[in-house]
């Protein structure tokens, strides 16, 4: 853009979007069953957003948030806390 002659600019500069702090709680299914939300990505790819129990529930927030499948209105923060 229209920097000055040797300057470096950084999006550093810009507030950080809020982020939330998700969860990654299971399914009773899984938990009986020894899954995790990371080792289900064909019940990921089901449910998420698309199943209105796993809705009420927030189950599996942050790995479905990780896929492309969060929840409406929630933005999860990765492990250093900034929404990406």
């Amino acid at each position: 853009g229209r920097g000055y002659l040797g300057e470096m600019c950084c999006l550093a500069s810009f507030p950080e979007e809020e982020c939330t702090e998700c969860s990654n709680d299971r399914t009773p299914w899984m938990v009986s069953n020894d899954e995790t939300c990371e080792t289900s990505p064909g019940t990921i790819e089901t449910k998420c957003r698309d199943d209105d129990w796993w809705v009420n529930k927030n189950y599996c927030q942050q790995t479905c948030f990780d896929a492309g499948r969060g929840y409406d209105g929630i933005n999860c923060c990765t492990n250093n806390g900034i929404f990406v």
